[in-house]
């Protein structure tokens, strides 16, 4: 009896230690038993009490706390961890600056329906990219813009320029907050998209499960559209990548109501990493379903980097775009296949 006794006592301790206790997320528990450990100078103590401290906003006792930790004969591995949480306390920024310039084969140039009709040609694009990002403690703030000139060699009609601007704000908290703002324009037809969305995920383990919604105005010669909706999304994070699964649908009002739609969306956008190879996938296919017919449209990019050097890189891809009307039966398809030389500040 009186080891059964013992061994009770051992697994109710076991059960309350205050590693467990920060794991389940009772970090006022934790923090009781961390203090006490943590005046007979146990840097372990001090590294749970930083990270407490940063998940609860408090960055002033934090940043005392993993200072001490690093002054220490703390592991590695422990050290290496609470230096990211100094330095989203301190902030994190960087901007970056690009020009490239390359070669693209466009099968479609002019977006024909009839194959028959369609022009191919050979196209120069110069291009000027510049990003910036700014971290500090649970909030981030993120920013792109980009200008390219295509200029077709027989086409010249077609000659175009690009203007592509992003931004995206993140709040990090138990459930974070994304808010994305985008706008588009070409000045081959004066079309212009002006797009929103506001998401809420949770981090857990290598997941980002979530909600968003999402508003887009697109404009051009002929009519304005404005596209409503909302959906799911999921993230997955492994060491060298990241996979973003967004299911959604939005409505679509037009100026002139022979457009106006439902549509139905899945996009899959992912990112692999290993050393100085990059490769980027985004696909989505759409069906936009109108009275009496519907549209099944696909877009499919994908592009491969390699960071030769610091300053000097090369990028190869292709996109394809494909559309059918089960009512018309108007076909559009195109692909571009391209290959750019980038010089990054």
């Amino acid at each position: 009896m009186k080891y059964l006794i013992l061994l009770i006592v051992a697994l109710n301790i076991y059960a309350l230690t205050p590693d467990k206790l920060y794991e389940k997320g009772e970090l006022e528990k934790a923090k009781e038993v961390f203090l006490k450990y943590s005046a007979d100078n146990s840097v372990v103590a001090k590294a749970y009490l930083a990270k407490i401290y940063y998940k609860e906003g408090n960055y002033k006792e934090a940043e005392k706390y993993i200072n001490e930790v690093l002054n220490s004969n703390a592991p590695d591995k422990v050290k290496n961890e609470l230096k990211t949480y100094l330095l989203h306390i301190n902030g994190v920024k960087w901007i970056n600056v690009e020009l490239s310039a390359g070669l693209l084969y466009d099968s479609n140039v002019n977006f024909a329906k009839k194959k028959d009709d369609r022009k191919s040609d050979l196209a120069h694009i110069e291009e000027a990219f510049i990003e910036g990002y700014y971290l500090k403690n649970n909030f981030s703030v993120e920013g792109q813009f980009k200008i390219q000139n295509r200029g077709y060699i027989q086409y010249s009609d077609y000659n175009n320029i690009f203007i592509d601007a992003k931004g995206k704000g993140v709040y990090y908290n138990y459930i974070n907050t994304e808010l994305d703002l985008g706008f588009e324009t070409n000045t081959l037809g004066s079309n212009s998209l002006y797009k929103g969305r506001l998401q809420f995920f949770k981090n857990i383990s290598r997941f980002s499960p979530g909600v968003f919604l999402l508003g887009e105005y697109y404009e051009n010669d002929d009519y304005n559209t404005l596209n409503v909706g909302g959906g799911l999304r999921l993230g997955f994070k492994t060491e060298n990548s990241n996979t973003i699964v967004s299911l959604y649908s939005y409505n679509s009002l037009a100026n002139d109501s022979d457009y106006d739609n439902m549509n139905y969306k899945a996009d899959v956008k992912w990112y692999w990493h290993f050393s100085k190879v990059y490769l980027y996938v985004n696909y989505y296919y759409n069906i936009s379903s109108f009275d009496d017919y519907r549209i099944n449209m696909h877009y499919f990019d994908i592009s491969f980097n390699s960071k030769e050097s610091k300053h000097f890189y090369y990028s190869m891809g292709m996109t394809d775009y494909y559309s059918l009307s089960n009512k018309t039966e108007e076909e559009l398809r195109k692909y571009e296949i391209y290959a750019k030389f980038i010089y990054s500040f």
